[in-house]
This record gives structure tokens, C-alpha cells and sequence, in this order.
């Protein structure tokens, strides 16, 4: 069963997402090339997607096909792919002091949720990082979804939905 994208809601799109647009032997290729081709969607990530983006795509370079006229050097293909995704990067920068046993530290409201939420939802660092993230992006941007191709996340939709009201959801279950 599949459902439409209203226009104007926002979707986080996890990493996994965008590296399949680019990468023609991924599984999800396709429904990433047809997803994040669309104009009438909001497309958001965060500045970890950015760091995560570096990382993998720095790895990935030679496995990846890029419209000829951009050169493969990651600082030129990253601002390629922002661009070629429409990208949406928010700048909502909360912060809040934590007693820590007898210490006042300051973190990202992200990391906070991060770490109350670690035990229960045990994903990986990044994957948690980008879940409340996007929890955060709820809030304040209109987020209607989290969509990844990471099957760890997919699984973990139900939970994740019941916890922070998110829906998590892969790109074939939205564009049909």
C-alpha cells in the first residue's frame, strides 16, 4: 500500500536516501531517483547530513554517477548533490544546560533526546542523531516523515512512531 506526498509538508530524508539517488546499483535507486526528483516536496536534512555525506561520499566517489560538467572532488559533487536534492537545512540551534553527576553541561536538544532515548531505541549514533533531529524539524518546519532506505530504522518505525509521533517510512511506501 502505498501514499501520496501532500505538497508542501516536509520530509527528512535520511543519507541512505541520497547516496541511492546516485548510486545505480543500490536497491533503492530508483525510488530515491524518482522521490528526490520531485519540485513539489520540501526535502530537509540536517548539518550531520552534511558531515555523514563527506564521510561517504569520500569513500564512494569512483561508485557514483554524476551528470557530466561536475567534478568528482567531494567539496564539488557535495554541493551538487544539496543543490540536485533541493536540501532544506535548518538552522533551529537549541541548546540546553543538563545536570551531569554534579556537572551543568551544555548540549544540542538532539543529543539530549539522543541520549534519554539510546536505551530504548538502540539504533546506531547517527541514525539516532537524525531521528531526533527530525523530531525536532516536527516541531518547527512541518515534518511529515522520516524517509530512509535503512531497514535497522524501517523496523524500528512502529516504536518510533508510538515514542515521537514520526512516521518513518521507506521511499517505495511513499511515491507508490
Amino acid at each position: 500500500m502505498s501514499e501520496s506526498i501532500e505538497a508542501g509538508n516536509g520530509h527528512y530524508v535520511d543519507t541512505s536516501v541520497i547516496i541511492a539517488r546516485y548510486k545505480p546499483d543500490d536497491e533503492d535507486y530508483e525510488y530515491a531517483e524518482k522521490l528526490l526528483s520531485r519540485d513539489d516536496v520540501r526535502f530537509y536534512a540536517s548539518t550531520l547530513t552534511l558531515v555523514e555525506l563527506s564521510a561517504v561520499l569520500s569513500r564512494l566517489l569512483d561508485e557514483l554517477i554524476i551528470p557530466q560538467g561536475y567534478e568528482k572532488d567531494l567539496h564539488t559533487l557535495l554541493a551538487f548533490i544539496v543543490k540536485d536534492c533541493k536540501l532544506h537545512f535548518t538552522s533551529h540551534l537549541h541548546t540546553l544546560s543538563v545536570d551531569f553527576h554534579a556537572r551543568k553541561i551544555r548540549m544540542p536538544l538532539e543529543y539530549y533526546l539522543a541520549v534519554a532515548h539510546a536505551e530504548r531505541l538502540k539504533l546506531r549514533a547517527l541514525d539516532l542523531l537524525h531521528i531526533c533531529h527530525a523530531v525536532i524539524l516536527r516541531r518547527f518546519d512541518n515534518i511529515a516523515s522520516f524517509i530512509t532506505g535503512d531497514e535497522e530504522l524501517l523496523a524500528k518505525s512502529d516504536m518510533i512512531n508510538t515514542m515521537f509521533g514520526l512516521h518513518v517510512k521507506h521511499p517505495r511506501d511513499i511515491i507508490g
